[in-house]
């Protein structure tokens, strides 16, 4: 579905949305609940369904902040997907003990202002890694 009909589906009846709403991008956040709505976004926090992350991040999936987002009313700062990711019990943890994972301190500033196709680099940079020398075999040093 493209941004285009993901919004004029969630603004069915609606004729107020900002000029430009439909070109809001849309992200894939992961294979799990591919029909859902997910909204990460900063202050305010007053939405329905609202899940505090951090002191400034929260995650949303109702459709009044779609709606506030669509009419230019919607926190400053926002990434909309569908799906999400997911793992079983114990699996992250495991995963995380196996150095799958990178992992840092989570950083506003690069969630969102930094450009989707630099974010992750930019991330890695802020833990003191070069992304040059990574490998892609995992394990310990």
């Amino acid at each position: 579905m493209s941004s285009t009909e993901f919004i004029r589906t969630c603004l069915q009846n609606q004729a107020e949305y900002k000029a430009g709403a439909e070109s809001i991008p849309i992200y894939i956040g992961g294979p799990v609940h591919i029909g859902e709505v997910f909204v990460l976004h900063g202050p305010p926090f007053n939405w329905q369904g609202c899940l505090m992350i951090t002191p400034f991040m929260a995650m949303s999936n109702t459709l009044d902040i779609i709606k506030a987002i669509a009419m230019g009313k919607g926190p400053e700062s926002f990434i909309i997907a569908l799906g999400c990711a997911g793992w079983g019990q114990g699996q992250l943890d495991s995963e995380i003990k196996e150095n799958t994972w990178l992992t840092g301190p989570i950083i506003k500033e690069i969630v969102f202002d930094v450009q989707v196709d630099t974010r992750w680099e930019e991330a890695v940079k802020k833990i003191g890694i070069d992304p040059v020398l990574l490998s892609e075999k995992a394990g310990h040093a």
